[in-house]
């Protein structure tokens, strides 16, 4: 998907749209948000935003796709 994205727009920073993208979607403390996930989930998610944040965009991908893989499972 990044490749993807580079692709089509050349002069973008990936990490830094992951940044912006991430808080435009998270929203922990709505009530419509907090509905789609289990405590487990949000909790994990919180985690991943502490390294948003700290922009440790390796572990970011690590832990995005161990999350994303056990949300899919669940599906």
């Amino acid at each position: 998907m990044q490749e993807s994205l580079r692709e089509s727009n050349p002069g973008i920073d990936v990490h830094e749209e992951i940044y912006k993208q991430w808080y435009d979607f998270y929203a922990p403390q709505e009530n419509e948000f907090r509905a789609f996930f289990t405590d487990e989930e949000l909790k994990s998610i919180s985690d991943l935003e502490v390294l948003i944040v700290a922009r440790d965009w390796n572990r970011v991908y690590a832990e995005a796709e161990k999350l994303l893989s056990s949300l899919v499972k669940e599906c």
